[in-house]
């Protein structure tokens, strides 16, 4: 199985070998093709681009258009999630190398504020979930957030990358495979927060089981990575769909118009 080399270069990834091809021929050579069998419903090409070349930010080969992620993948523009958590497997020891992980820790912060604004709880313990957890940054946000509610905060994580789930639980997170946090009852969270997670694509069931898990009155925050206005259309959607309507953002949310804040809540009853 492919992994990431210690001084990454500049990849394009896909389902087809075909999207490689083309893009060697109308992009910038490609030096390298590996075959990656990740199961059995998914196979996926890495093709590494020449270190020399330059490589834009997004390009379209056949009916296909790429977009950059984590400065080094191109990946299909339309979110395709089984390939981001293959992804994210294959690179989850060098994740933290290829972010900005200040960064990532100020969003969680900004996401768990919001949180504590809107949900209003009264609750001894506000449990909250981090979705897509990674290697479980959430939880250096936590222990570092500015707040008298911090010690209230009971921290679950869930991702669908095995490895980032290792990573995070090694780290002290506590943490929830897909198949358990599936399987999860009715109103057991007070919130969901999301990083850097939704403009990878999120699923009419992922929506559901969410609003499911909420408590009555409990909300959904997460940021819109590249403040894409037909994507965060098209989650705010899923999301109503499942139950759950948009609330306006308290006046401490630090988004902004390229990684805007979503912010939904479940009708309390």
């Amino acid at each position: 199985m492919w992994r990431l080399p210690d001084t990454p270069g500049s990849y394009i990834i896909d389902r087809r070998r075909r999207s490689i091809d083309l893009a060697h021929r109308k992009v910038a050579p490609v030096v390298s093709l590996v075959e990656c069998v990740v199961s059995e419903e998914l196979t996926l090409w890495v093709g590494e681009f020449d270190p020399t070349a330059v490589v834009p930010k997004s390009f379209s080969v056949g009916d296909h258009e790429f977009r950059r992620l984590l400065d080094h993948f191109h990946l299909p523009a339309v979110p395709d999630s089984a390939l981001s958590v293959a992804l994210f497997d294959l690179c989850a020891d060098a994740y933290e190398m290829l972010v900005d992980v200040k960064r990532n820790i100020s969003n969680i912060q900004n996401l768990l504020v919001v949180v504590l604004a809107a949900g209003k709880s009264g609750a001894d313990t506000i449990k909250i979930l981090d979705f897509g957890c990674g290697t479980g940054l959430s939880l250096v946000a936590l222990q570092s957030l500015e707040s008298n509610s911090v010690g209230r905060i009971q921290l679950t994580g869930m991702d669908r990358s095995p490895h980032m789930l290792q990573i995070a639980a090694r780290r002290g997170l506590s943490v929830l495979t897909e198949a358990k946090w599936a399987s999860l009852l009715a109103g057991t969270f007070h919130a969901v927060i999301a990083s850097y997670v939704i403009h990878l694509g999120m699923s009419q069931d992922d929506c559901c089981a969410i609003a499911k898990q909420l408590i009555p009155g409990g909300v959904f925050v997460a940021n819109y990575h590249h403040g894409d206005a037909t994507g965060v259309a098209q989650t705010a959607a899923l999301l109503s769909r499942a139950g759950l309507r948009p609330i306006p953002l308290p006046p401490i949310d630090c988004g902004t118009p390229g990684n805007p804040t979503v912010l939904f809540g479940k009708a309390r009853t």
